[in-house]
């Protein structure tokens, strides 16, 4: 499982996320670690698609949410550690 940002990062050169700001956070209440990017609408169903082809790589599934950042993050996303946050702007 990736770990890191830089490991993330790194497996993301070259993809049309090579650069994005990706930023950790921690899943309360448990040993995990999520990562947010931005991305907008138009990209959000081809940032999903490229973040789940790289599953075996990363070992965490590709979540697109609205409002992750809230202080409380849903329990239920435990296993999903790989998060798309849409821009609404």
């Amino acid at each position: 499982m990736l770990n890191t940002i830089d490991a993330i990062s790194q497996l993301l050169q070259g993809s049309f996320l090579d650069g994005q700001s990706i930023r950790q956070r921690e899943i309360p209440e448990s040993n995990q670690w999520a990562f947010l990017m931005d991305v907008d609408q138009v990209n959000a169903l081809n940032a999903w698609y490229l973040l789940r082809s790289l599953l075996k790589e990363t070992r965490r599934y590709p979540v697109l949410s609205e409002g992750w950042e809230s202080d409380v993050l849903p329990l239920s996303f435990l296993e999903f550690a790989c998060a798309a946050m849409l821009d609404r702007s």
